[in-house]
């Protein structure tokens, strides 16, 4: 007999908690250091470690969303791992815009 599958568990509010205290930040200091390279020239000291930590940044951020959209009925976790690195990317975007209104 084949039994169904049993539905995942959402995840509980801790865990939701403390993933938003990791990952909001996480999302913010991606999109603040890409603004970073964006403005440095290649002469400067860090631009090499800079570009590599904002490249394999950016890898990770779309690679978490592909996984949360394949697996968006199976895998809870997912999705709202990369719901909160959004909400972070958009947090830090919006300050950038505010500084530069400024």
């Amino acid at each position: 007999m084949i039994t169904p599958m049993a539905a995942p568990k959402k995840p509980g509010f801790g865990l939701r908690f403390l993933m938003g205290l990791v990952l909001i930040p996480l999302g913010l200091m991606l999109r603040v250091l890409s603004q970073i390279y964006l403005e440095i020239t290649s002469e400067a000291v860090l631009y090499w470690q800079l570009m590599g930590i904002v490249t394999v940044g950016h890898m990770l951020l779309f690679c978490v969303s592909a996984l949360a959209l394949l697996r968006f009925r199976r895998s809870p976790l997912a999705v709202a791992a990369a719901f909160r690195l959004w909400i972070g990317y958009g947090i830090g975007a919006a300050l950038l815009v505010i500084k530069d209104l400024g």
